[in-house]
């Protein structure tokens, strides 16, 4: 993903960020990691990553 959709994929996740360590009272380092991978997700370097280890686990 590039461009204008993860610019929009970046802002709302700075707003799921923020709402839930204000209004769910989510300690900030869990709500940042857990928008991080959701982020990761979306932008799909976490399929990558996850493809690649799963790879080398196996093939070794």
């Amino acid at each position: 993903m590039t461009g204008i959709p993860m610019i929009l994929a970046f802002l709302v996740a700075i707003v799921i960020m923020i709402v839930a360590i204000s209004k769910f009272k989510i300690h900030p380092f869990l709500s940042i990691m857990a928008v991080s991978l959701l982020l990761g997700l979306v932008a799909g370097i976490l399929a990558a990553i996850l493809e690649i280890f799963l790879l080398s686990l196996f093939l070794h």
